[in-house]
């Protein structure tokens, strides 16, 4: 009965601590503080608008603050793992970035390596800049509109910065794992693409690659504009960002003539062969596929048949061809859409690393 009345109490007191904090985290955020402490951990509440909580006056006051009291925020996070080098050199620091679509992941990490870019930079080499431009080229690629968040990433990420024995930022690396390949092929309503292909659908590379608006593309339709998107302006940032990286004009063009390349796979449509056969073949009306080749400087004979047939491998006996019906046919333009996609967005981040 003792321990059943404990284990009551315990639950009341467990109640009481969390109705507690929801009810400050309630109260700060409507004062505008969306940042909490609770103990070691930073509690964010996304806004939904910008306010004025990032300015390199405020990067200067949290790294010179030494035991003052600051309030809560990205930037005292940062601070704290900067200083624990000094203090413990050797020993890495992580600063561990969690929560759910839309609560603030991809802005919080911005500011933290802002702040390291700020406060550790390098006079000579200037990685921080290019550290820093790498977030609107993985954004571009990697993140969407969702339901819940404009710019929601949609691949996981692990940023490692290295630094030199005075604590100035050295280089940088990154991981990406599990992007979200069937958004390529389709979204729900209300959600976008990823954000390149409205970019250069608007951008003024649209002409050079035959592109036309985004209301014209299956891949895209569902979602196009978005009130605080200016798809136009982030594509010249995005190139701004690759010129920084050093990106040759070369690299640039193949990568969004595979990105043309990925957006008119969603025009290809197919028909019935016809006759007895229950196999498909390229719409006789359709001109994209010869696009689509031409982007991704494949034989269009080669692609089409790929498209349209499926290997059949059995040991011990030769290859067989199998025709595909339309339906499988279009399942198989999608699923080349997104292995495409996938694998220019790897390399993308290796060029990215190689970079930094």
């Amino acid at each position: 009965a003792s321990l059943a009345r404990l284990h009551d109490d315990l639950v009341l007191l467990d109640s009481l601590a969390e109705g507690l904090i929801l009810h400050n985290l309630r109260r700060r955020y409507a004062s505008d503080e969306i940042y909490t402490a609770v103990g070691g951990i930073l509690v964010a509440i996304n806004p939904f608008q910008r306010l004025p909580l990032y300015t390199t006056e405020r990067i200067e006051a949290y790294h010179k603050a030494g035991n003052k009291p600051m309030a809560p925020h990205p930037y005292k996070l940062a601070d704290a793992a900067h200083k624990a080098l000094l203090e413990d050199r050797g020993r890495n620091q992580s600063i561990l970035v969690s929560g759910e679509s839309g609560s603030g992941k991809t802005e919080t990490t911005k500011q933290a390596l802002s702040f390291l870019a700020e406060v550790a930079g390098s006079a000579s080499s200037n990685i921080e800049q290019r550290v820093l431009s790498a977030n609107p080229i993985l954004e571009s690629f990697g993140n969407a509109k969702t339901t819940r968040n404009d710019n929601s990433s949609r691949f996981g990420r692990f940023t490692a910065v290295q630094f030199d024995n005075q604590l100035k930022i050295a280089g940088a690396s990154i991981n990406n794992y599990l992007l979200e390949k069937s958004r390529v092929k389709g979204q729900s309503e209300d959600e976008r693409n990823y954000h390149v292909f409205y970019q250069l659908c608007a951008g003024d590379w649209a002409e050079a690659f035959a592109v036309e608006g985004a209301e014209a593309y299956h891949y895209l339709d569902k979602c196009l504009v978005v009130d605080d998107i200016d798809d136009s302006a982030d594509f010249v940032e995005v190139v701004n960002a690759m010129d920084s990286l050093g990106l040759e004009d070369e690299t640039r063009s193949t990568i969004y003539s595979i990105v043309a390349a990925v957006v008119k796979l969603g025009q290809v449509h197919f028909e019935k062969l016809g006759g007895m056969s229950d196999g498909s073949k390229v719409a006789s009306d359709d001109y994209s596929l010869a696009a689509v080749a031409a982007h991704l400087g494949a034989d269009l004979d080669t692609l089409n048949y790929a498209l349209t047939h499926r290997t059949l491998s059995i040991r011990g006996q030769k290859n067989t061809a199998v025709q595909l019906r339309v339906e499988q046919s279009l399942e198989n333009r999608d699923a080349l859409a997104k292995y495409v996609y996938d694998n220019l967005f790897d390399f993308l981040v290796q060029r990215v690393n190689r970079a930094l």
